[in-house]
């Protein structure tokens, strides 16, 4: 039953609801927050080669942190290239339940984010710190 000012995918979620039968629902919102797990994981792999490797210079993932967001909240209103929007690791994943998921792009983010984690762990090895 559709409701006047609510839109159609609101509503049917609330019969959703109203029936009882989230599974559905829950797996679609659960796909959709998952999605972007490999391009955190970048980003997270981006600040551990930085803190493996050149310490002084952490602060850098804030910025790569606050382009993310500005991308992802005003990229398209902004009129950001089309490029320097897919520098972003977010880009790459597709945009469930509206796109299906690009499974080679998130298994390639992955690998990626497993590498930086490597290197980071490297460098941060190499580092000759002491624990007093």
């Amino acid at each position: 039953m559709l409701e006047p000012g609510v839109p159609p995918d609101v509503a049917e979620r609330r019969l959703l609801v109203a029936d009882g039968d989230e599974t559905e629902e829950r797996q679609r919102v659960t796909a959709a927050h998952l999605a972007h797990a490999p391009g955190v994981l970048v980003m997270l792999g981006i600040a551990a080669v930085l803190f493996g490797w050149v310490p002084r210079a952490i602060g850098l993932t804030w910025v790569v942190l606050g382009y993310g967001l500005f991308n992802g909240l005003f990229g398209a209103i902004a009129n950001v290239p089309q490029l320097l929007r897919n520098l972003l690791p977010m880009e790459h994943t597709g945009n469930p339940p509206l796109d299906s998921l690009d499974w080679p792009a998130m298994t390639t983010l992955l690998v990626i984010a497993a590498g930086l984690a490597a290197v980071g762990l490297a460098g941060f090895g190499r580092r000759n710190l002491e624990a007093k």
